[in-house]
């Protein structure tokens, strides 16, 4: 298994996003930069997509786009997204999991 590792053979794993989704340079296709994947190397195994976040007030929305586009383009099995507290507010304060 490959953790951060977003490739598909030579290629980078690509999503089609609209552009207020995903910011990038790029007209067609998005260059996929989760925090963490996990999947097999070599085969089309693609497992869990983690995007995690500190927290700053920022909705989650385009984070859950990207997961749930991981999930329907690339067929990752589970997407999970993860927001941490600091400060006073350390930890975990949202634990999402995107089940579309």
């Amino acid at each position: 298994m490959d953790c951060e590792y977003n490739r598909d053979e030579h290629n980078s794993k690509r999503l089609e996003l609209d552009t207020e989704t995903i910011r990038s340079d790029e007209d067609q296709a998005k260059t996929v930069y989760p925090d963490i994947i996990v999947h097999e190397r070599g085969k089309s195994k693609n497992l869990l997509a983690i995007e995690i976040k500190k927290d700053s007030g920022e909705s989650s929305d385009k984070d859950l786009r990207k997961l749930r586009a991981l999930r329907r383009q690339l067929g990752y099995s589970y997407g999970l997204f993860i927001r941490f507290g600091t400060g006073r507010r350390a930890g975990v304060t949202e634990l999402c999991w995107s089940l579309e």
